[in-house]
């Protein structure tokens, strides 16, 4: 039977009780429940502040940054029973071009008109079985509804939404296979199939929509672990053309035990198969994950690793290879709330964090997302609670997006001063020291936006040893031979410069777009390197034992003593060493295949492993150590309570300066870089110890040491042999191309401007009659 409901119609007979049933009894969502704001909401025309939007809740403004409030709609506003309150949200655009929100809530589902997301429009509110989670997704022009209170699928037609008095029509529910719970709905609308997830212990529970979409068809199931949430989508190109893709947070245990990300080869919904799966380190519960557009990396929220000490994280996955992903970055942001659900628009990743509200991060660097925005939901508090914003959606084409809110509702808002353009780096090739160093760039618009092929810049510039950094170059991209692509080149430079470039792009009415760089660029645009020739004189990537120590008189530890193994991965120690091809690395233990994270961590006190006896004065010039470090203390019954001191010695061991105090690797192989001048005198009697220990109250503590070098920095003499423009110890036609191409650089008496042989600070073509006059000489060593 349907139920036709005009567009602010609400029968309140639709409901079940709004008292809530809580589907998991231990949930610790049902710890913080503060029941919903009961005040007005706000629509556009209330006061701004510094151009922001701000409202009120509970008297309290909503702190802001490049997102504006165009409306917001509280639970009452949204006309649910007394005592409901939010859940997720979903939206859809109807063929008429209505862009329609979905707020989900513990008693029901509202369908809300955002079209003119200053005046939003409540369409209709239905009610269903209560529940705390209710889940919605759309397929065509019907919306498919779930809770963990039972009921199947909830199935509505919107069809009706475009006539001139908008109607969405009930048709039933469906629950065919197991029991009735289902935690979430996904969806592939490139295939047509929809996928149960969770609800008691279930897995995957699959239906074609493609057959009746009025009544979806069971076609199979996946049940060997839980599955909380999941995204589905096709391959269309590369080695799983064809095929299609389940990407899954899993876990036994309701998610709890083994909590990990997996990735199911779901195309025959009879034979599901694994791919791989990751039990990520300081993993607490697996919650959702979605991919980035070009299928490279994955970001997924942990709901439960914010334990109040540490901050907010995403988890950022390389899935370039489906069969062998790993953990490349753990993105934080200056809050200890919990991560939530998060989606990826735009070359931005949209985040719903509970009490820190919507998270915006830019992706132009999509292994290192960067916050550029945030609305925050929640300006009483930012723990590490249950409370505030569920979800967001930004797929609108308008560039509106939503989020449900707990207590709040629905949220409505827009972005502003967002970079509109992304300059990607598709390949990077040569070397600065011998030929120069080319790029392959290719420039998107966000939102709309156009680029002018033509402003595609790369801009550089030198400054040599001792000298002054010369004026930037700038270098216009030029057309490759693959369409849509453009090819900048940074010409060579002599050793010991350093260079400094950066990309930029402008659209057609001149607004500019710079490529952030994140963690490594400094001030977020700018990319540099120092040009040496790197010489390493000791390189150990613990395949075979070139005289370490393991242990020292001082050692007390009784169980995950130092050994040099092929790791068995758990939550806190890693699968594999540091880097391929080799295999072994240091661990503190080696478990058995399978065994709990605690199995042969170190208890009772300290482990040490000291280096061999290094030389730092083997080459002129000051040596550099590295290492790669892994240290996991964040699980346990006191997690963050231990530490591992990473020392130097200069004199063989007898005294001993600390390099460092490792606390956390974020689950992940960190590579240090120590200048040993920085610490000790350099001397041929170097050694490195690490000290993991567990000295207080039975933390799981993992430590791992890997590739450790002696590196040292050199260029060759510098020699009087002005004409040699490019360094190479001959002037040759080399060094008239190297002339060339820095043709203008520099000014009237500048010291050290590349390609300036004739010595007067310009480089013009005078320099290249210098070099002319001069080819063959060879340069005294």
């Amino acid at each position: 039977m349907s139920r036709v409901l005009g567009a602010v119609m609400v029968g309140i007979g639709l409901f079940a009780s709004a008292s809530v049933a809580w589907a998991h009894s231990d949930d610790p969502k049902a710890l913080h429940r503060i029941g919903p704001y009961e005040g007005d909401g706000w629509k556009r025309g209330a006061a701004l502040v510094n151009g922001l939007g701000v409202a009120q809740r509970g008297g309290l403004g909503f702190p802001a940054q490049n997102v504006v409030l165009r409306s917001w709609l509280t639970i009452p506003e949204l006309n649910a029973p007394a005592g409901s309150e939010g859940a997720d949200c979903w939206g859809w655009t109807s063929p008429g071009g209505k862009e329609i929100a979905i707020m989900t809530m513990t008693t029901s589902t509202a369908f809300v008109d955002v079209t003119d997301p200053d005046n939003p429009v409540v369409l209709g509110t239905f009610g269903g079985p209560t529940s705390l989670w209710r889940d919605a997704k759309v397929f065509q022009d019907r919306c498919y509804v779930v809770t963990e209170g039972g009921g199947g699928l909830q199935v509505f037609d919107l069809s009706g939404i475009d006539d001139p008095t908008p109607t969405i029509a009930e048709l039933g529910s469906l629950s065919d296979v197991g029991t009735g719970a289902t935690h979430n709905v996904v969806i592939n609308e490139d295939s047509g199939y929809l996928y149960r997830t969770g609800g008691a212990d279930n897995g995957l529970r699959i239906y074609s929509l493609t057959q009746n979409p009025d009544g979806p068809v069971f076609v199979g199931q996946w049940q060997d672990r839980y599955v909380h949430d999941a995204q589905v989508v096709s391959y269309t190109e590369g080695p799983f053309a064809g095929r299609e893709i389940a990407f899954c947070c899993t876990g036994f245990n309701g998610g709890s035990v083994e909590t990990g990300f997996e990735i199911l080869d779901v195309t025959d919904k009879n034979n599901i198969f694994q791919l791989d799966r990751l039990v990520y380190p300081q993993g607490a519960y697996s919650h959702q994950v979605w991919i980035s557009a070009d299928k490279r990396f994955a970001y997924l929220n942990d709901e439960l690793d914010e334990n109040g000490l540490t901050e907010s994280t995403t988890i950022v996955f390389d899935i370039s290879d489906l069969t062998d992903i790993s953990v490349v970055n753990r993105a934080t942001i200056n809050s200890n709330a919990i991560t939530h659900n998060n989606y990826v628009h735009e070359r931005l990743l949209f985040a719903a964090n509970y009490q820190a509200g919507l998270r915006v991060f830019d992706l132009a660097d999509q292994a290192n997302p960067v916050e550029v925005a945030f609305f925050d939901t929640f300006p009483s508090g930012d723990a590490a609670t249950f409370n505030s914003l569920w979800s967001v959606y930004p797929y609108f084409g308008s560039g509106t997006v939503i989020g449900s809110d707990i207590e709040g509702g629905l949220f409505v808002w827009s972005l502003e001063n967002i970079t509109p353009l992304v300059i990607d780096v598709l390949a990077d090739s040569g070397d600065l020291l011998d030929g120069g160093r080319s790029f392959e760039l290719g420039v998107s618009g966000r939102f709309g936006a156009e680029v002018d092929p033509s402003s595609v810049t790369l801009n550089f510039r030198s400054t040599p040893v001792g000298g002054t950094p010369g004026a930037f170059t700038g270098v216009a991209a030029s057309p490759s031979a693959v369409a849509g692509v453009l090819d900048a080149t940074i010409p060579q430079q002599p050793c010991g410069t350093t260079v400094e470039w950066f990309f930029t792009a402008a659209t057609p009415g001149g607004e500019l777009a710079e490529l952030p760089v994140g963690a490594d660029g400094g001030n977020g645009t700018l990319f540099s390197e120092t040009l040496f020739i790197t010489d390493t004189t000791f390189a150990d990537d613990a395949e075979s034992d070139t005289g370490w120590i393991v242990g020292a008189p001082s050692d007390t530890a009784t169980t995950g003593v130092w050994v040099r193994v092929d790791p068995n991965g758990t939550n806190a120690q890693p699968e594999d060493d540091a880097s391929d091809p080799s295999t072994r690395c240091w661990i503190t233990g080696q478990g058995t295949p399978g065994a709990s994270q605690g199995e042969n961590d170190v208890d009772d006190g300290v482990t040490t492993l000291t280096s061999p006896q290094l030389d730092a004065t083997a080459r002129d010039g000051d040596a550099t150590l590295s290492l790669a470090v892994w240290y996991s203390n964040s699980t346990g019954n006191a997690p963050n309570e231990d530490s591992m001191p990473i020392s130097i010695s200069n004199d063989n061991g007898n005294t001993w300066t600390t390099l460092e105090v490792i606390t956390s690797t974020n689950g992940m192989w960190e590579t240090k870089r120590y200048a040993i001048a920085d610490f000790v005198t350099p001397t041929d009697e170097i050694r490195v110890r690490f000290e993991a220990s567990d000295l207080f109250n039975g933390s799981i503590v993992e430590a791992g040491v890997d590739d450790l070098t002696i590196e040292f920095e050199t260029c060759p003499a510098i020699v009087d042999c002005p004409s040699d423009a490019n360094g190479d110890g001959v002037t040759t036609t080399g060094d008239i191309t190297f002339v060339v191409s820095n043709l203008g650089a520099g000014s009237p008496g500048a010291s050290g401007t590349p390609g300036d042989v004739n010595g007067d600070g310009v480089t013009t073509t005078g320099d290249i009659t210098f070099v002319v006059s001069n080819l063959g000489t060879q340069c005294p060593s």
